[in-house]
This record gives structure tokens, sequence and C-alpha cells, in this order.
């Protein structure tokens, strides 16, 4: 081992020997007989981690310097002169430890201490802007990143997931997107039951999963239960749990720790979480504990061994006292007394690294293990650099039956947009019912032409960038995690809304059409129509756009009317397209507005070979027929056809940018 405070890379191996005949026979009997299937055994150990921020030099020193001024500060208004340690900057320093088979293991410490960062260097996820030193092995082999997440399992704080599908559903599609290439769909059923019945969770197996913040859906300890289940379909050995107990009371929280310690002791899983004060009776339940403070190693190992060190170092648990708020109310910084709790907190790390249990623990983590160094390649096989467990075809299918369920399950929003869409086309129709064509009308006429574009495109956007945005970060987890590629789930999410942006705008468009009386042609109706179902996807694809670029529902929808609102401006009806200023030219050309409202008028107005109503002694300008009435708007009957080219292309082109933009946010998430 490296001496204290020196800093190493992370080791890494992307090759892994393939493990004894003997010892294959064994894991797939082991396997073979029971339901729970047990993995093979795997002790993760890490040892010289250090972690601090890549802040630039000159950034540095700044924030060292207030922090040490902010010291003395505090020192001098006491009036004691107090030796205080001077912060090197590190957010875990010297960090070891050992996480074995069988057993749960509790990261535990105050806010700041450093667990949920070292988590996520066990985990090697979220390491962006920080510089990491250190090993991590993994039966004393070093890992790559690819390979630990092969054989790994991350249960995040927060769960997410689609609330339309039940319990049942969700274990499902989870299977087949983590199976897909490497078991039968008999063996993926097989292991949903097996989840399951090791979760609790058969009994609510047929249980919309809802939305905790507006409906009735699974209780916290379900939704906790459910996201365990989620990882341990494919049997991982390892299982790291980011707060597991969050949001939940003393019993639920007793419960899920319970049914983690129930999971490592029947698969001989490793697992370890983080916790930050548990209750007394959650606390009885652990196996071992890793207690942190100010981003070191206060302790290591069985919950009975620290009651025991911690008297030995002069603060004996009290009685009927809980250990958790004993051991975090003896490592506590009080901000009035900051000099001598850091002082104190070093010299209790400094006490465990010179006590037997710290030399024995530096020696394992040293030493790694023996005879179990390859099971776990032989279990998983070779490392698959491609980090996608199936196939794109089977993405695709799934999340394009996923998606449909959740639509589908809704059939009272379905029938509610379906009714506010005839609702509304029902107003228009009667406001504008029957419209005859005459000089008087004409205007009439071009203000329901335009009418029609503009309810096309506001009723349906909005509420596309809802939906999108509400299910991002479901994706956001789900393709970080390697379940499937970005393509993949943006073409399945376009073709499952598809049919409802076709069904809709026809609606509308059939029922405004004839109540409206325009020209009575089924040619001239199916242009019509053809333009609303065009002007309506071309509003969706705006809002996909502006939603993988701004990704939050309240940003994209503040922003979505500054870009569009402008568009309406410039579609031909409230400012004729050839008087427009040459600077704001190209907001005509890409506004959509305008070709559909061109196209709109076109189909119209040329089938009209004669206007009625103009008087001898009428003052104001007569159209004789028709094209008058286009040329008026300065429109070119030639331009229909291109019109709706172009208009496809922008379906197509804002497609295109979406998903781009979905793809670098996916990107830069990693």
């Amino acid at each position: 081992m490296a001496n204290r405070g020196e800093s190493i890379p992370i080791l890494v191996d992307y090759e892994m020997e393939p493990c004894s005949t003997e010892s294959s026979i064994i894991s797939f009997r082991s396997r073979k007989n029971s339901q729970s299937t047990v993995v093979p055994s795997t002790t993760l150990t890490w040892s010289d981690i250090c972690v601090r921020p890549s802040l630039k030099s000159k950034q540095k020193s700044q924030v060292e310097s207030g922090l040490d001024y902010l010291q003395r500060s505090i020192s001098h208004e006491e009036g004691k002169k107090v030796k205080i340690p001077p912060r090197r900057g590190f957010i875990l320093k010297d960090v070891f430890g050992i996480a074995e088979p069988g057993e749960i293991l509790a990261l535990m410490g105050a806010s700041g201490a450093g667990k949920t960062t070292l988590l996520n260097v066990l985990t090697m996820r979220n390491l962006a802007d920080l510089e990491v030193s250190g090993s991590i092995q993994i039966n004393g082999r070093p890992i790559s990143r690819t390979r630990l997440r092969q054989i790994s399992a991350y249960c995040q704080q927060d769960e997410m997931f689609i609330p339309t599908l039940t319990v049942k559903e969700h274990l499902s599609f989870m299977a087949a997107l983590k199976m897909g290439k490497t078991h039968s769909s008999k063996e993926q059923k097989r292991r949903v039951q097996a989840a399951l019945n090791d979760l609790e969770l058969d009994k609510c197996k047929d249980t919309v999963i809802g939305n905790p913040l507006y409906e009735k859906s699974l209780s916290g300890g379900e939704r906790k239960r459910l996201s365990f289940a989620s990882e341990i379909l494919t049997s991982p050995p390892i299982l790291f749990c980011d707060e597991p107990t969050s949001g939940l009371d003393s019993f639920m929280a007793k419960q899920v720790v319970q049914i983690l310690k129930r999971l490592a002791h029947r698969k001989r899983m490793t697992i370890i979480f983080t916790i930050h004060q548990p209750a007394s009776q959650v606390y009885s339940v652990f196996d071992k504990l890793c207690l942190m403070a100010e981003g070191r190693v206060v302790f290591t190992g069985p919950t009975s061994l620290a009651e025991t060190l911690f008297d030995e170092w002069g603060f004996p648990l009290p009685m009927n006292f809980n250990p958790a708020d004993h051991y975090i109310s003896t490592l506590a910084i009080k901000y009035s007394n900051e000099g001598l709790c850091r002082s104190r907190v070093n010299k209790l790390c400094d006490n465990f690294l010179a006590c037997s249990r710290g030399k024995e623990v530096l020696e394992l983590c040293d030493g790694g293990t023996d005879d179990r160094r390859s099971t776990v390649s032989s279990y998983y096989g070779a490392e698959d650099r491609t980090g996608y467990k199936a196939t794109y075809p089977q993405q695709l299918s799934v999340l394009l039956r996923r998606s449909f369920k959740g639509i589908t399950r809704e059939p009272e929003l379905f029938k509610f947009r379906l009714i506010e869409t005839l609702l509304v086309g029902l107003i228009i129709g009667s406001v504008y019912f029957q419209t005859p064509v005459n000089q008087s009308t004409i205007t009439n006429i071009n203000g329901l032409l335009y009418t029609s574009v503009t309810n096309m495109n506001f009723m349906y956007q909005f509420e596309a960038v809802n939906f999108f945005c509400l299910e991002l970060p479901i994706f956001m987890r789900e393709h970080h995690s390697g379940l499937y590629r970005v393509d993949a789930y943006f073409l399945a999410k376009n073709l499952a809304e598809l049919p409802q942006y076709l069904i809709f705008p026809f609606s509308f468009c059939t029922l405004v059409y004839w109540m409206s009386g325009l020209d009575k042609s089924l040619g001239a109706y199916a242009i019509y129509s053809l333009i609303g179902v065009l002007v309506a996807n071309i509003g969706v694809s705006f809002s996909y756009f502006i939603s993988c670029v701004f990704g939050s529902v309240r940003l994209s929808m503040a922003l979505l009317p500054m870009f569009v609102v402008p568009l309406t401006t410039f579609g031909g009806f409230y400012v004729n397209t050839d008087t427009i200023p040459v600077y704001f030219l190209p907001l005509r050309y890409i506004s959509y507005f305008n070709y559909a409202f061109e196209t709109m008028t076109i189909n119209e107005w040329s089938r009209v070979d004669h206007i009625g109503g103009c008087r001898a002694n009428s003052t104001g300008h007569c159209y004789e027929n028709g094209e008058d009435v286009i040329a008026s708007l300065s429109y070119n009957e030639s331009n229909l056809p291109r019109n709706l080219f172009v208009m496809v292309a922008m379906i197509v082109i804002l497609r295109t940018l979406a998903f781009s933009a979905l793809y670098i946010r996916a990107w830069r998430h990693k």
C-alpha cells in the first residue's frame, strides 16, 4: 500500500481470468437449485482514496484563504489560541475499507462527511470536476468501470418510474432491457417473479405505481423495494444504495434495511449503502459500519466493535442512547469551536489507523483475497464493451411497448384531450358557421384559416413540453445506467406518440371544416386536414427540441412562447409578407405559420371563381375572384407543393435537432 497521503491513480483492469471448471460447476449448481439466485462471492476493497476539486490554482488559493481567515476570526473572537489544522482542500483523504459478501455495510456520517463522495468513487459515477486517486479492487484484482457496471447495481436515492405501469410490468420491461441478449423470455419471467418474492412485492404486483405527487400510488416503502427489485433482476454480486431510508419513518426504514440484509445473506451479495443518522432500531440491523468524518475514516468494522473502540478513546456510549446519535454528535464540527472539533476528529482517525482493527483492514486491502479472484468473470462472461445488455431491436421494441402502454393506460386523459379538441373545434365552427363567400366575409374566412393554423400549433405544443420534460429524468437515469441507446428511446417515443398527433388534429380539422362551410370538394378538405396535421406535428417537434435543449418544464414553458410567438407575426395574416422589412425576412422564411397559412389560403381561394357583393358605388377594393384574394396577400399558387415539402422538412429537421440536443445532454451527463 502507498504511504498515507501519497496520491496514486485509481487502478483499473480490462481483463479478468476465467475461473476453474470446478468453481464454474459449483456456481451453476447453486444457481440451479435456488429460486433466489446465489451470486459469486465478491469482496470489494478500496485504499488510499483521495478526492479533491479540480479548481484552478487561483480559485483554490482564494477559497483556502477565505477559510483560513474565517477560522482565525472565530478563534480571535473567543480569545483562545487554538492551533487550527490547515485545510488541504481534500473531500476524501486516504480513505480505505472493505465490504464482504453476505453482509451489509453502512457508510455513515454527518452531512459533508464524504460518504456520498465515497459511494460515487466506488461506483465510478458523478466524478466530473474531481481529481480522484487510489485503488479499488474486486477479489484482489483491479477493476475497470465497464466491468464494475456489469457486476454491480446502483439504487439512487430518488425513485423514478413510469407512473402508469404496474409493478410487474415495470420489472418485466427492466428484465427485457437488462437481460435481452443473454437470457430467454422464460428466464426473464422467472427472475421477475423471484424479485417480487424476495422484495415482498407479490401482493402489489398488479398495482399501478402512480406518482406520489398527484395521485394515489405505492407507499414509500413499496417504492423503495421496487427500486431494489429493479436492480437485483440480474443478480449482481454488489449492490450500492444511496440513502435507501430517506423519506421513510423509522418502521419503514427498518423494514427496508432488513430486506437488504436478507438479500445479502440469502444471495451472498455485497451490499453497501449510505445513511445519515439512523434510528437505533435501524442501526441494530447493520452488519458492518464505516463511520466517516471530514473526509476520513473514523472506524470501519462490526458495529459492536465501534462501541468498544469509542469507549477506549474516551467517548463511551451513554446508557439507553442511540449509538448513531452518539457517534455523529462526537464527530460534529461546531463552528463555535471548529478548531478543537477538527483536531478531535483527526485524532480519532489516527487512533483507528493505529489500532489492531485499522491495521487489519489495511492489510486486507493490501493483500486482497485468494481463491475468488476469477469467479465473477466466469459468472458474467467476457466484458461487454458495447455497454448495452439488449440488442437495438430489443431496446426499440421494449421502449415502444412501454410508451404505448403509458399512453393507453390513461384513457381518461386521452378522452379529455379528445373532448378538448372537439370542444374548441365546435366553438370555432360555431363562430364561423356556414360562412358565405362575399366581399364582407373575405376577412372572416382568412381569419378562420389563420385561427385553424394557430390552434393546431398551440393546442398540443405546451402539453408536449410537459409530457416530454417529465419523462426526461427517467430517460437520463436509465440511459446512464446503460439500459438503452438514445436513438432507440427517441424513436420509440416519437412512434408511440404519433397516433394521437394524427387523430386529434384530424378530428379538429374535420369538425371545423364542415361546420364553417369551406369548399365542399374532398380534395380541398384533404389538403386542409393535411396542413392541420403537419402544423400540429411541427409544433410538437418544436416542443421536443426546446425540451431537449433546456431540460426542465418550467424553463421550457417560459421560453417556448419567446421563440414561437414572433413566428406568428410573420405568418402572413397580421403583416403582408411583401412589406416585411429586409432585416426580418429570415423570420418569415422560418415561420411555419407562413407556409401553412399560404397553403390553406391557396387551397381555399383558388377554387373560388367569383366573389359577389361588389357594389358599383363601393369605395373599397373589390375582389373579383379567389385569385385576387391570394394576390392581395402576396401569395403565389405555384408555392403550394413547395410549402408542403418545406413543412415536412421542418418536422424532420426539428426532430433531428431535438435528437441531437438529447444526445448531447445524455453525453454530458455521463
